[in-house]
């Protein structure tokens, strides 16, 4: 790959580590450092590079600086998926831990409620309880909300999101 241009497509956040990297290995005949980047295809999408960089400027047949490059991407999808995974076994083992140390439930519904808007990066969320009696959501408890009219939520089922979503049961 000849392109003289690469440097305008490394992604911005990645740049200036690349172009450092590009000119210590240019000062120093024979060197080689490893590199990580991103850089925009023809489609215009990121793709996330690794390997070599090696300056051979003083080999006639190349007089160059030479990349030796992989595409990461594949391996980075599964570390954050392994990541996410175990982020998910942390939430359900804080949540196990609440509610088995406990018989109170707005004790366990804290620490769900925790959970859910620290793993969502939300800043409030709540939980509201169904009435089979009235057919009604209700607010039972809540995290993050800057005023109390949060806490005299409800919601008909079937009406609204939240009823909606606790007829249907999904989120």
């Amino acid at each position: 790959l000849v392109d003289k241009n690469c440097l305008e497509r490394v992604h911005a956040e990645d740049l200036s580590a690349f172009s450092k990297t590009l000119e210590e290995v240019q000062e120093s005949p024979e060197s080689m450092k490893s590199v990580e980047f991103r850089i925009r295809d023809k489609e215009g999408s990121w793709l996330s590079l690794k390997g070599t960089v090696r300056n051979l400027l003083e080999e006639p047949a190349v007089s160059g600086i030479a990349l030796t490059l992989r595409d990461d991407g594949g391996r980075r999808k599964a570390e954050q998926g392994f990541q996410n995974q175990l982020d998910s076994l942390n939430v359900m083992h804080a949540i196990d831990l609440a509610t088995s140390s406990s018989l109170d439930l707005r004790v366990a519904m804290k620490v769900v409620l925790e959970q859910i808007t620290t793993q969502l990066k939300v800043d409030a969320s709540c939980v509201l309880l169904f009435n089979p009696h009235t057919r009604m959501l209700k607010y039972f408890a809540g995290r993050g909300f800057r005023s109390i009219s949060a806490t005299r939520s409800q919601a008909v089922l079937g009406e609204g999101l939240a009823g909606k979503a606790a007829l249907e049961r999904q989120m």
